[in-house]
């Protein structure tokens, strides 16, 4: 499942908290940018 999918969901990941503080931002807004396609966290595997 990707990013966008949990975003779509209301469910908030590791990764979402890992950004946001990363980059100073609320997770909660950076859940709305990702559902809406405004920013992506990229990931390999």
């Amino acid at each position: 499942m990707t990013q966008m999918e949990f975003a779509k969901k209301n469910k908030i990941t590791p990764e979402m908290e890992y950004v946001a503080k990363s980059e100073g931002i609320d997770v909660k807004k950076l859940m709305e940018l990702l559902k809406n396609g405004e920013v992506v966290i990229p990931a390999n595997k």
